[in-house]
């Protein structure tokens, strides 16, 4: 099987360059590796090994992000070299401070792993989520060097969950530990006599915790809201729009601030949602001049602070491909609506089990929904259940970092 991946995966990165003549992603994919051992090369030293982690893209960035700052924390010195397969993480990660070199990762091409290895010279690797790169895998345990995996991830659709790539699969056992998020992962392979696992749960839950508690006034916000309920609907697509029109039109909505965040902010979209919701509606840049109770979003990264204003929360991308960032508006203890296509993210099933997430499937869903958050009693007992659940899945950076540290993976 894995001389058929490596057959596979030189088509894959070679119908990457061609797309580069096609489309700005590939292109952009393309053009960042371009003399990318020329510039690494001067970070190698024999005398110097890093700890190397590798992550596919932003999200799973956001992952391992509270356990690069730990290590650095409690260990300065040590050196890590973090690398990125997409665009979207290196370009906003690029001079991110807590490491001490960002570059991408070449290919899974044997020949590329071997050049990037040698300059990185790493004393073990680490990779976040569902990344899985064959070739690497094999070239580092080949080497001998330790390799670990955070926060891994299997659902039902996942590749690897299929018999033919079970020899892929095993392949995994060769890891010194994978750390698994949820219950399903741990099980479907405890089933397969994988004996390095651990059930350490979610590491974004300990990164929405940082996220939170460094929370900064917003006071433009304070000063629109004015003490009034807020209801924030982050990430909205062209999808989510009926829903959201149909509780602006209802009356139990009247005395909210309704804060739109879409999930494009280009003027484009922004002049669309204006044209489509038919009420006054105030941008962000206007805020001291707001009419009326229906703000939008028009710039990026506020949506997490955001949602410290918030009573109740709804997270869009349900009705297309995916939901968008459900733990954000969990982590500040409210309650949480979104559409049903979320069959992906554990959480999100976990939340509905819980009692303070809820899947909307009909028009008159969110009006009903709003309904319940105004009775006092009904929201207290819903939004007593978060801390709870916060608590028992909550920890997973901590107990990763004293497994590294007990293998002695950190300079002393």
């Amino acid at each position: 099987m894995l001389l058929i991946y490596d057959w596979a995966i030189r088509i894959y990165f070679n119908l990457i360059h061609l797309a580069a003549y096609f489309r700005t992603d590939a292109k952009k994919w393309v053009t960042g590796r371009d003399h990318l051992f020329e510039q690494i090369k001067p970070f190698h030293s024999v005398s110097k090994k890093y700890f190397w982690i590798h992550c596919s893209s932003l999200g799973e960035f956001e992952q391992v992000r509270s356990l690069i700052e730990m290590i650095k924390l409690h260990h300065p010195d040590q050196l890590i070299w973090l690398s990125f397969f997409s665009p979207s993480g290196y370009d906003i990660r690029k001079q991110y401070p807590f490491v001490d070199v960002v570059s991408y990762w070449p290919s899974d091409v044997q020949s590329d792993v071997c050049k990037f290895i040698d300059i990185v010279n790493p004393s073990c690797a680490l990779f976040v989520k569902y990344d899985f790169w064959f070739n690497t895998f094999e070239i580092l345990h080949q080497r001998k060097i330790p390799m670990y995996y955070i926060s891994l991830l299997f659902h039902s659709k996942t590749y690897l969950t299929k018999w033919p790539f079970g020899s892929l699969l095993n392949r995994l056992k060769a890891f010194d530990q994978l750390f698994v998020q949820d219950q399903f992962t741990y099980q479907f392979l405890a089933n397969r006599q994988f004996l390095n696992i651990q059930h350490s749960g979610d590491t974004r839950m300990d990164r929405i915790t940082d996220i939170v508690s460094a929370h900064q006034p917003i006071e433009e916000i304070e000063s629109y809201i004015n003490q009034r309920n807020v209801f924030i609907a982050g990430s909205i697509w062209p999808e989510d729009d009926p829903f959201l029109l149909k509780l602006i039109d209802s009356e139990i909505a009247k005395n909210w601030v309704i804060i739109l965040v879409p999930h494009h902010v280009d003027e484009a979209n922004l002049i669309r949602i204006e044209n489509s919701y038919h009420y006054p509606i105030t941008r962000f840049k206007n805020i001291k001049s707001a009419k009326g109770s229906i703000l939008l979003m028009d710039q990026i990264g506020l949506l997490s602070s955001l949602y410290q204003y918030a009573k109740f929360a709804y997270v869009g991308g349900g009705f297309g491909k995916n939901i968008h960032n459900i733990l954000e508006p969990a982590g500040h203890h409210i309650p949480v609506a979104f559409g049903p296509a979320h069959k992906k993210f554990v959480e999100a099933q976990a939340f509905i089990d819980a009692g303070f997430g809820f899947e909307i499937k009909h028009l008159q869903d969110l009006p009903s929904l709003m309904k319940l958050v105004l009775d006092a009693t009904w929201y207290e007992n819903t939004i007593s259940a978060i801390p709870i659940y916060w608590n028992n899945h909550s920890g997973a950076t901590k107990k990763i970092y004293q497994y590294l540290k007990q293998e002695n993976r950190f300079n002393q």
